[in-house]
């Protein structure tokens, strides 16, 4: 009897960081008609042309594909790291 509630108990802690550690997939970031948010609020408009910081928006979707709460600040910072090599 002993050993039905241990296993029942330890099922129900499985069964509840399952669900609180459970993603949750926002698909519209994705969907926002082809400008990008920067960090500063300015709009990134669509086309694919790089803005000074070298990214295009084809770049931002990728990166946000993995992670949509990245700005705009830390794709660029990532992607600087990546290129280099580090």
């Amino acid at each position: 009897m002993m050993k039905r509630m241990v296993s029942l108990a330890l099922a129900l802690i499985l069964c509840l960081s399952l669900a609180a550690c459970g993603g949750q997939n926002n698909a519209a970031g994705s969907a926002s008609g082809g400008t990008d948010s920067t960090a500063g609020g300015e709009q990134n408009s669509g086309g694919g042309q790089a803005a000074e910081d070298g990214l295009t928006d084809e770049i931002i979707r990728n990166y946000r594909q993995y992670n949509p709460r990245w700005t705009r600040a830390q794709i660029a910072a990532f992607h600087r790291s990546y290129k280099q090599g580090v």
